[in-house]
């Protein structure tokens, strides 16, 4: 595999000889997206094994982090995804989403949690915090989630990552993501 990095996970761009930043170093994020990639076509069914692996011991080592997302939502919700999350992801998902305001990081909590079908109290108070902050337009705003991480930052040391937030301007992303959570809590509650 093309991205595939030194030590066993995904980079986001493929590693090249004499350049070793950040950006081509493994990252959950994307060796996740990747893993998910490989369960929908059924391709390379070893190599995805070994994808797996090196998440499973970045969790049990506790480096498991996104590399280009200013919060744990994505991360969390492309755990869920990949069919990954583990009793711990949804206490912590839980958790954040009790104080979640910002999208799309309340969506993509709610579709953690949902796709777990927990839906208690503070679930029902995330759903009415997102119908709360759809604008006129039936857009949602999207905040500053997006990082684009700084090549130099330490990957493996577990260092701080850092580097400017990003949102969608047109609010694309954080409207599909409030979309697809209301939409999922609403068929889940109709069955």
């Amino acid at each position: 595999m093309k991205y595939r990095a030194r030590g066993g996970g995904c980079a986001t761009f493929a590693p090249e000889p004499g350049r070793n930043d950040g950006w081509r170093e493994a990252h959950a994020d994307s060796t996740i997206a990747v893993i998910e990639a490989l369960r929908r076509t059924g391709a390379l069914a070893h190599e995805r094994k070994e994808l797996i692996d090196w998440i499973t011991r970045g969790r049990s080592e506790g480096r498991l982090r996104g590399y280009w997302w200013g919060t744990p939502g994505y991360l969390l919700w492309i755990l869920s995804q990949a069919g990954m999350l583990h009793p711990q992801d949804l206490m912590m998902t839980s958790t954040l989403m009790k104080s979640a305001c910002s999208v799309p990081e309340l969506p993509m909590l709610l579709r953690v949690v949902g796709s777990a079908a927990r839906f208690d109290v503070s679930v029902q108070a995330a759903a009415a915090r997102l119908i709360r902050a759809q604008r006129a337009d039936g857009s949602w705003a999207c905040a500053p989630c997006l990082r684009l991480t700084s090549p130099t930052c330490d990957v493996r040391g577990g260092g701080v990552l850092s580097g400017p937030l990003y949102w969608g301007a047109r609010r694309v992303f954080s409207t599909a993501h409030s979309v697809a959570a209301l939409s999922m809590m609403r068929e889940r509650r109709v069955r």
